[in-house]
């Protein structure tokens, strides 16, 4: 999260502008070992970040999805067409996101 933060992380797979694949050198910290990252608008400073707990066809998946403070997990792009299935809240800025 805070590499991400930092700007250490960007979108590095060529047919999805949002994925960072964090490869075998990377820490083992989502599903596949891939991330989302998705940039907030003004009024909410900072990243969305997804970190996959399953990943299926079609946008299909569930994880844990870091907001920026003050920012709304719906806002998330990927929830752009459909909203989420399920929501929790897991402590501050932290939520568990299944589509």
């Amino acid at each position: 999260m805070a590499r991400v933060a930092r700007g250490e992380l960007k979108p590095n797979v060529d047919h999805n502008d949002n994925l960072i694949a964090l490869g075998d050198a990377g820490p083992y910290v989502s599903l596949g070992n891939d991330i989302v990252v998705d940039e907030a608008d003004e009024a909410d400073e900072g990243s969305y970040v997804l970190f996959f707990t399953r990943h299926g066809l079609k946008h299909y998946f569930s994880g844990f999805l870091h907001v920026p403070p003050c920012g709304d997990p719906k806002k998330f792009f990927e929830f752009d067409d459909k909203p989420p299935t399920r929501l929790v809240a897991h402590g501050k800025d932290w939520y568990f996101v299944a589509n």
